[in-house]
């Protein structure tokens, strides 16, 4: 039986539920362990998307590469993920935890609903993308998030043109560079840096409650 991505968020839900739940004193331990490993299969499951998204993108749709080049990156992505499973930064995975029990009550309310998007967007002439974001590690958008979050659209621009992009996505990297856990300054540095042709993956959070305050941070 095929897996679904529904089903992939919600076994991880189910034990962000059970560690939730843990309050006694004496479960600390498991708490903490818990902890640990929910922020390693996020971190892994991030760099799982990531790939698969460029190789499908870059090497499988691709004209200009011949059937054996495509065979060859295949297996060469099958030997990066079997001999070469991707670290957890320690700085990542203590930003992470921090942050996971405000992102447990959202992700469990049975009102949510999470997409996430690959979105490439093209320069135009004035070289910008217009986008204003907020957010970072050092400048919460959220509260105990260090997400980076979209709060601006400037009309007439590739991100408001292509219309994808809304208020209040997260965006999670550029071009195959995270944004979950660095700073403000480094996530628009990111963004401006990231050439003519962007590769966006947002992620959408679709609940009641409201959307995040606007920030600043025109790209």
């Amino acid at each position: 039986m095929p897996v679904k991505k529904q089903d992939v968020h919600r076994a991880l839900q189910l034990l962000e539920e059970y560690r939730r739940n843990l309050t006694d004193a004496d479960s600390e331990e498991l708490r903490e362990a818990l902890t640990k490993a929910i922020v390693a299969i996020r971190s892994r499951l991030f760099q799982a998307l990531l790939d698969i998204h460029d190789f499908y993108s870059y090497t499988l749709e691709s004209n200009a590469k011949t059937t054996e080049t495509k065979t060859e990156e295949t297996l060469h992505l099958a030997e990066k993920w079997e001999n070469h499973p991707p670290p957890v930064p320690a700085e990542t995975a203590q930003l992470a935890a921090k942050s996971l029990d405000a992102r447990v009550n959202s992700n469990t309310a049975s009102n949510v609903q999470i997409e996430t998007l690959h979105i490439h967007l093209q320069r135009g002439p004035t070289g910008g993308l217009g986008v204003s974001v907020a957010g970072g590690r050092d400048n919460p958008h959220v509260v105990d998030s260090s997400g980076i979050f979209v709060t601006k659209l400037i009309p007439d621009t590739p991100a408001s043109d292509d219309g994808r992009l809304r208020l209040g996505d997260q965006i999670l990297s550029v071009n195959g560079t995270n944004l979950e856990y660095i700073t403000h300054t480094d996530a628009v540095q990111t963004l401006k840096n990231s050439g003519k042709d962007v590769e966006l993956v947002v992620q959408r959070r679709t609940e009641v409650s409201g959307t995040p305050s606007i920030g600043n941070g025109i790209l």
